[in-house]
Formats: C-alpha cells, sequence, structure tokens
C-alpha cells in the first residue's frame, strides 16, 4: 500500500552500479527507500535521477527515467 502512493509520481532515485538481473533495468532507491526498476544508459549510474513510477507488479516497482526533467 505504501508503494502505490507514488505511482504517477517522480522520486529521486539514486541509480545502483548493478542492474536488475531478471529484467536487465537500472535499479536504485528512492530517498524514501522505496526500490526502482527503470530505464537508462549506464551514464546513470551513481548517480541521483528523477523516475516517474509508472507500476507495482507483485514485489517490484518499476518507473521510467525522466531525462533530467
Amino acid at each position: 500500500a505504501f508503494r502505490a502512493d507514488f505511482v504517477g509520481k517522480t522520486l529521486q532515485v539514486l541509480c545502483e552500479t548493478n542492474r536488475d538481473k531478471t529484467t536487465g533495468l537500472l535499479q536504485g532507491y528512492s530517498d524514501n527507500y522505496v526500490r526502482v526498476l527503470f530505464d537508462g544508459t549506464k551514464d546513470l549510474v551513481r548517480k541521483i535521477v528523477p523516475v516517474t513510477i509508472d507500476q507495482l507488479k507483485n514485489d517490484r516497482t518499476f518507473g521510467h527515467h525522466n531525462g533530467g526533467k
């Protein structure tokens, strides 16, 4: 229920160095500790980037990188 509040909202996410092994997507944590999987290139690694939360699937939170917007 906590994660559902963020669908449609943009969070600042610290992009980790490792991609998710299942999906190949980048992954990171928001400042409120929501783990997010999102599309993007390796130049986002180790940076805080804006990610809009699109959907929840089981125990995963998916979003898309906003390209610096």
